[in-house]
């Protein structure tokens, strides 16, 4: 019977530090859970201030885009309409 309550012993003494190591692993995670959630929140307020510099710049070159194709139009419609007249 001793040698039962032994194996026993032996066993719950086995359990304890699995659940001791898993429990510092989990902390752990947490840890880099929380350090990486701060980075990214961080990150983001960084990324808010390029949103209206970027914005710009889109507009710019949507606004570039139109007036070549408005030009290449007047350029063909004045070409066209020198080769209509001779």
């Amino acid at each position: 019977m001793e040698i039962v309550l032994q194996w026993l012993d032996d066993l719950d003494d086995a359990v304890f530090a699995v659940v001791l190591a898993w429990e510092r692993l989990r902390g752990r995670c947490v840890q880099a859970a929380a350090v990486s959630g701060a980075a990214l929140a961080a990150s983001a307020l960084a990324a808010a201030d390029w949103i209206l510099p970027l914005a710009a710049v889109a507009a710019l070159s949507v606004l570039v885009g139109l007036l070549g194709g408005a030009l290449a139009a007047a350029a063909e419609a004045v070409s066209s309409a020198g080769h209509g007249a001779e």
